[in-house]
């Protein structure tokens, strides 16, 4: 006959070796939905840059600072620049949208000029 404490030892072993088991099965099966996640998103088809420009251009104009905004390239990628008339305005805005950089060129402050420069190939000048 085998002692009653005995018995209990080995039972509270196989509950721990069944508990590590089940929380090894779950860690692999979170890492391979998180991964296969990461994996869509890359997959996704992004907005063209055109679109995130128009949806986002009323928001970055209420930023007090910002003048103005465009497309542009970055090195050879194509990007999205926002005219700013201080460098604090970077503070305010993100490095990228969508997996397009954003750059942040300080200009100055746009000013409309008064008349239009005097030019042979204008109809009024």
């Amino acid at each position: 006959m085998q002692a009653a404490g005995s018995r209990h030892g080995k039972t509270t072993a196989r509950a721990r070796t069944a508990a590590l088991i089940s929380v090894l099965i779950g860690s692999t099966l979170l890492v391979a939905l998180a991964s296969a996640c990461a994996e869509a998103e890359t997959d996704m088809p992004k907005r063209p840059i055109e679109e995130v420009l128009a949806a986002e251009t009323d928001r970055w104009m209420s930023i007090q600072g910002v003048q103005g905004t465009a497309l542009g390239l970055c090195g050879d990628e194509p990007c999205i620049v926002i005219y700013a008339s201080d460098a604090s305005v970077r503070g305010s805005i993100a490095p990228d949208i969508e997996g397009y950089t954003i750059d942040v060129r300080v200009t100055g402050e746009f000013r409309a000029l008064d008349t239009l420069p005097e030019s042979p190939d204008h109809p009024d000048g």
